[in-house]
């Protein structure tokens, strides 16, 4: 065994023929353009932006083709066979590095943003670049960045200094086809998964489609919302108040804590008593509904006992049923969550500037009234079809999640010399 023990990322024993060694020295950091490079300006030169490159995959999948005089000056130089690494946040962490291959002429140019990685005869460009998009890596690269928040990138030094794993150059070229066969596989099976989580996402629509499509459901009275709901908006912090460092007794409600007809609590904000007293009449309770009226409009849900008396922001209004004989709840939100419903909502939103959806005419969408005991009875379906659905997507998104773990496991297990 060959074991290496410098650096920051524990590095461990290798197989007897493979050996450590620094990316720097087994490849060239930003080669420079060769010295008397000569292009016509009118010639058609690839040109890699950084938006080019496909962050899942890690190829380029959006190249562009423009003319020599537009990118010689100004955008990095590179050559087929070179590695591209995205060295500024977060395109770095997000997985923007890719092998600059098919350029014509066999070079290119593109974003200032990238460091070129250039193999020498002992590395082969594949094994440098899944090597260095493994999220060790790039964590580690994260420790190593400089310059001011926002615009942090990871310095040249890095990449240098990095020990790389080297085995023999036929042992690489061996490897290579397997990896890419089981990353293939992986790749297969989590569109398959993807695939299947959509479905099942389209599952609850389906459900209020089939009930509020119905031909009986047609023949249902109806009543515009405002004469049997009040309908009162939420509220902004006062000016000079902020949401609280922890939790306290006051949960704050934002638009993007509505999820799947519900309230998410993994991130919600709090307010302390003084800012909740001062706005105190703008909660919404456990009996109510819920509708988002500015940003992502149209979201439409109940809010769980926990959280009754909650405040609710600005950007959403609550439905408060005057009549509970005439009007359940649960039925009120799955209309107005079915494509009737977001149809009538989103004929009433204003586009003009930022889109916003006026108190007044959420009072004027109709609402399907037949009598209560057909509405307890459609919302009683309705509960048990989406708890089929919410279990599916349940099922599918443990599935890509499991399935998004196993790139780096194959990497992991490569780059040990286990394969």
């Amino acid at each position: 065994m060959n074991e290496c023990q410098v650096g920051t990322l524990g590095y461990r024993e290798l197989p007897t023929n493979w050996r450590w060694a620094r990316l720097g020295e087994v490849c060239e950091i930003n080669p420079r353009r060769p010295s008397g490079f000569i292009r016509p300006d009118d010639a058609p030169t690839s040109f890699i932006p950084m938006p080019a490159i496909d962050e899942r995959t890690g190829s380029i999948a959006r190249p562009e083709i423009r003319a020599y005089s537009e990118v010689k000056k100004g955008y990095t130089y590179f050559a087929d066979g070179d590695v591209l690494f995205a060295k500024i946040t977060p395109c770095m962490q997000n997985g923007k590095h890719a092998i600059a291959s098919g350029l014509l002429d066999s070079v290119g140019f593109g974003s200032t943003e990238y460091h070129v990685i250039r193999p020498s005869n002992v590395i082969t460009a594949d094994w440098v670049h899944r090597y260095i998009r493994q999220p060790s890596i790039l964590t580690a690269a994260i420790a190593h960045f400089a310059g001011a928040v926002g615009q942090q990138r990871v310095p040249p030094g890095f990449l240098a200094n990095l020990y790389i794993p080297l085995p023999p150059l036929p042992e690489q070229k061996r490897i290579a086809p397997i990896l890419n066969k089981q990353l293939a596989a992986v790749e297969q099976a989590r569109a398959a998964a993807e695939a299947q989580l959509g479905a099942a996402k389209t599952l609850s629509t389906s459900y209020l489609r089939a009930i509020f499509n119905r031909q009986e459901s047609k023949a249902w009275p109806k009543i515009e919302v405002g004469k049997i709901c009040l309908i009162r908006g939420g509220k902004r912090l006062p000016a000079g108040s902020d949401f609280s460092v922890g939790p306290t007794p006051y949960p704050y409600i934002r638009v993007v804590d509505f999820q799947n007809g519900g309230v998410r609590t993994d991130n919600l904000k709090y307010i302390d008593k003084t800012t909740h007293e001062e706005i105190a009449r703008y909660i919404i309770r456990r009996e109510d509904v819920y509708i988002s009226i500015a940003g992502s409009i149209g979201q439409v849900g109940i809010i769980p006992d926990e959280l009754d008396g909650a405040q609710l922001t600005e950007n959403a209004a609550r439905f408060v049923i005057k009549d509970v004989e005439t009007l359940n709840r649960d039925f009120l939100a799955r209309y107005l969550q079915s494509p009737n419903g977001q149809q009538h909502i989103k004929s009433r939103t204003n586009t003009v500037g930022q889109p916003k959806l006026a108190l007044e005419r959420i009072a004027t969408i109709e609402i399907p009234t037949p009598p209560l005991k057909e509405q307890n009875r459609i919302t009683a379906i309705l509960q048990d079809q989406f708890i089929v659905s919410d279990r599916a997507r349940k099922i599918f998104q443990d599935e890509i999640e499991a399935i998004n773990k196993l790139p780096a496991a194959l990497l992991r297990r490569v780059f040990n010399g286990e394969i």
